[in-house]
């Protein structure tokens, strides 16, 4: 395998499964937009009625605007008023944050509350995507109301205890606030993707907590809403933590962490310990590490962990935090075979690289599984001449042993620098005062790397 294939195959930039597929461009066949005319097929039979709800639709948002109120009108079917996106009018109140106008449709119009849009958003979903919490709290309460109203014109003689009646709306509720839209989002989702400038993060959660009635597995909206923050994951495979440590919501992290659950060996999805991790939030991954100690051993499918990604950016803060809990991390592998060291010598990170050798007692016996070389073959292998430099100058007996160990076939780090076209690190390699590269020894094809130059 020639280095260039090398490096595209196991040293990829580390990122999260989300970054690597932006790379991925989707090449899908645009609608056909040109305008040559063809022959007449049918004609619009109803097109009065399309221009009723085009005024329909407009007054729609005039009243959630501040506008008259005509369509409260009683001889109004409220719930047919749609807009392209199938959004009805407590869709167009929920975005906007109109409390007064959402509470007087639903009392007018409560069947407003169950219809999904065309993104098969409820109303609770834009309503926390436009960070309108107030809102929300208005429909949580609205639709509670319906399901009692409801339940209790089902229920007449059905023999339904209070007990029941009250566990029957609670399953409800939580399916309701459980909803996803196309995307895979619930509303706790939609409220973490909002500009944090808008919205306080931790209020959807705070309004959550003001419905206690338990279903009979004892789950309450106040209890649940925290386990689901970390365990409903979109079709992104990221969980409202993840998004709220993405958008950097203090707050929300610090609550969703206190209030949930305890007893999760990993977290769901992609690990929001990592994204802490490649945004250099320590405050972040501070409280990460306090509540989730445990998920510094998650793997995800590259079976890296996360002392890997910290190496990989040069994280040394990070890496730090991540040693004070396990040190065992450093030697445990990736999928391709490397060690957290063998990642911060392909990036350079030369700090990262001295804290990681301390916990090193024989350096050489740091292989990869694959081609079996050290960190100075990997240094020296991508250009990387201040790792280099450091190993060649260190005064610690270890380090010299790396300088001319060879790899499974027989290569030096000064076999691979020159094979790969490295100049500033063959440099430093033959010209070291010390004299500790032996500019003589061969590979299993029995060429030095004077022969490869």
């Amino acid at each position: 395998m020639s280095p260039g294939t090398e490096k595209k195959f196991f040293f990829y930039q580390p990122l999260q499964d989300e970054a690597l597929s932006r790379k991925m461009i989707s090449k899908e066949k645009e609608s056909e937009l040109e305008t040559k005319p063809s022959e007449i097929i049918d004609v619009i039979k109803t097109c009065c009625e399309f221009d009723n709800q085009i005024n329909l639709i407009s007054e729609a948002y005039h009243l959630v605007y501040g506008g008259p109120k005509n369509l409260l009108d009683e001889s109004l079917n409220l719930t047919e008023i749609k807009t392209p996106m199938e959004n009805n009018v407590l869709h167009i109140a929920a975005w906007n944050g109109n409390d007064e106008i959402a509470t007087l449709l639903i009392e007018r119009a409560p069947k407003l509350l169950s219809p999904n849009n065309k993104n098969n958003d409820s109303v609770l979903h834009v309503a926390a995507r436009g960070g309108n919490i107030s809102t929300v709290k208005i429909l949580l309460e609205g639709y509670t109301s319906f399901l009692i109203e409801t339940l209790k014109g089902m229920s007449l003689g059905s023999g339904l205890t209070n007990e029941e009646f009250e566990q029957t709306i609670t399953e409800e509720l939580l399916y309701f606030v459980t909803r996803d839209n196309d995307q895979g989002n619930t509303m706790f989702h939609e409220a973490m993707l909002c500009d944090k400038s808008k919205i306080g993060g931790t209020l959807i959660f705070k309004v959550c907590e003001l419905f206690k009635t338990e279903d009979q597995n004892k789950k309450s909206l106040s209890n649940s809403c925290y386990n689901y923050a970390i365990d409903i994951v979109n079709h992104e495979k990221k969980t409202a933590l993840y998004l709220a440590v993405e958008n950097e919501n203090k707050d929300a992290v610090d609550l969703i962490l206190d209030k949930c659950r305890k007893n999760d060996l990993r977290p769901k999805g992609l690990s929001p310990l990592v994204v802490a991790i490649m945004m250099r939030n320590q405050e972040i991954l501070r409280i990460i590490l306090k509540h989730k100690p445990t998920w510094i051993h998650s793997k995800d499918k590259h079976e890296r962990l996360p002392l890997h990604y910290a190496a990989s950016i040069g994280y040394l803060e990070g890496v730090d935090l991540l040693l004070g809990l396990c040190k065992c991390c450093t030697i445990k592998r990736d999928k391709y075979g490397y060690f957290p060291i063998h990642l911060a010598s392909y990036g350079g990170h030369v700090e990262v690289v001295k804290k990681l050798l301390q916990y090193c007692p024989d350096p050489t016996e740091m292989l990869d599984t694959s081609h079996e070389r050290n960190i100075l073959h990997i240094a020296a292998n991508h250009g990387k001449h201040e790792v280099v430099c450091y190993i060649l100058q260190s005064e610690i007996p270890e380090h010299h042993k790396l300088i001319n160990q060879k790899d499974i076939k027989g290569d030096t780090p000064l076999h691979l620098a020159a094979r790969s076209c490295h100049p500033t690190t063959v440099y430093y390699l033959v010209n070291q005062k010390n004299k500790r590269v032996d500019l003589d020894l061969a590979n299993k094809n029995n060429e030095t790397a004077l022969d490869i130059l």
